[in-house]
């Protein structure tokens, strides 16, 4: 059952209009859609009729801003103010990206866990001190169901977005980030993961470089803070247990790839001790051959 106050923040997604809620259903005061429950009890805000939407870009063909940017290794937040010892924190959330976690500000704060599943991310987001609301586009444990291109909340409703390998499944990325961008607070933080060089699964669509992750980003006006490589999922790793041997055992599979990845690591320390380039380094070998990419954002004040 959702929160009054996660009641309080939906909006239609077609026309943004205010939703009147019952037991059965949402309808909105605007257009007189009507949303109905599912039969788990979550209301659904999936598009079923075409929403015409206009994008407008700003670009240049010079000095683009990304090419300057810092692509490190995502560093620890000294200032990170939430103790996670004690809960169950899903694998991917490596002790960097909890480090970024933004605690809440008050008791009325809320994250939108974009892309949720079955809710993982919750026990963590809770932890912060958040309301939380999850939304998927096909969940059976999502509290709402939805579409990140045209998200069923009002303006400037959410104080924290975390969206973990959402978007290279969206059809339309610049349309999911500038949404993500109308409904976070001024001030509020995006955090998130998507695909590089992970192969094509559950209908992904666009698998970002680090250049395509920070266009993505602030081309929806976000100011990016990191663009990070995941070093802990290399493409090489990625392609051998989600391709090359799928559904065969991990424990197992993982080992396969591991004398040519030795290979691979003393091959790029050799060229860098020998070039001392940057094309040699270590991080941009990790650009180049990572499975996926960090990215940390804020939407400007």
């Amino acid at each position: 059952m959702l929160q009054n106050k996660i009641i309080q923040l939906l909006a239609c997604p077609y026309c943004r209009g205010d939703l009147t809620i019952d037991d059965t259903n949402a309808g909105c005061s605007l257009c007189e859609k009507k949303y109905a429950r599912t039969e788990q009890g979550q209301f659904d805000f999936r598009l079923y009729e075409i929403k015409k939407d206009t994008l407008s870009v700003e670009f240049r063909s010079v000095d683009l801003p990304e090419k300057s940017f810092d692509y490190d290794l995502l560093p620890l937040d000294k200032d990170t103010e939430v103790d996670y010892r004690g809960i169950d924190v899903p694998h991917h959330l490596t002790a960097e990206i909890l480090s970024h976690i933004p605690k809440a500000k008050n008791k009325e704060a809320v994250v939108l866990d974009l892309g949720c599943g079955d809710t993982i991310h919750k026990d963590v987001c809770e932890r912060a001190g958040y309301i939380y609301l999850g939304l998927d586009i096909d969940s059976q444990e999502a509290p709402i169901l939805g579409d990140a291109q045209a998200l069923p909340l009002k303006d400037q409703s959410v104080d924290f977005i975390i969206s973990i390998a959402v978007l290279e499944h969206i059809k339309i990325p610049l349309l999911m980030m500038r949404e993500c961008n109308r409904v976070l607070k001024p001030g509020g933080k995006i955090i998130g993961t998507l695909s590089y060089l992970e192969p094509f699964h559950g209908d992904s669509y666009y698998h970002h470089t680090h250049l395509g992750t920070h266009q993505s980003v602030t081309s929806s006006g976000f100011v990016v803070d990191h663009v990070s490589p995941n070093p802990n999922w290399s493409g090489l790793v990625a392609q051998t247990q989600m391709r090359l041997f799928p559904r065969f055992p991990r424990s197992i599979s993982k080992w396969f790839p591991f004398p040519l990845y030795l290979l691979h690591r003393l091959y790029w320390k050799v060229a860098y001790a020998i070039t001392k380039q940057y094309k040699a380094s270590e991080i941009f070998r990790q650009l180049t051959t990572t499975g996926a990419f960090f990215f940390v954002a804020k939407k400007a004040n």
